[in-house]
């Protein structure tokens, strides 16, 4: 439901690959990744975390649906959660982090909409 009010485009499986596919990826992937207790994590070897470079061409491809409210939480993580929760936080500087935020990422998705210093109103409405 929250897929569809936001835009995504939703097949009847869901997008996810087959278990073939999902064997062949794995297999492909293999020199990148480590399995840990039934978890894949990225293989790192001697500090080098070229892997999570690697990794990253293989995205989840829902990242964009909810971008926009994963940079507005990140922007209240970097003023603190405790402080945000206990004491509250002006719009204003919320806005102006959130749009910081989204400044540095903003090649990292292609989106309708974004935060800018512009767009104050799409915002408001997310927020």
């Amino acid at each position: 439901m929250a897929l569809h009010q936001r835009g995504a485009i939703v097949t009847t499986d869901g997008g996810l690959p087959s278990d073939n596919t999902l064997k062949i990826g794995l297999k492909h992937l293999e020199d990148y990744i480590v399995m840990k207790r039934n978890i894949y994590m990225p293989k790192v070897e001697e500090g080098s975390y070229h892997n999570f470079i690697m990794l990253c061409y293989y995205r989840n491809p829902l990242n964009y649906v909810f971008f926009n409210e994963s940079v507005l939480v990140c922007a209240l993580f970097s003023i603190g959660m405790d402080v945000c929760w206990r004491d509250g936080i002006p719009t204003e500087k919320l806005f102006e982090r959130t749009c910081y935020l989204a400044s540095l990422i903003k090649r990292e998705e292609v989106l309708k909409e974004r935060f800018t210093a512009k767009n104050r109103a799409y915002f408001e409405s997310t927020l």
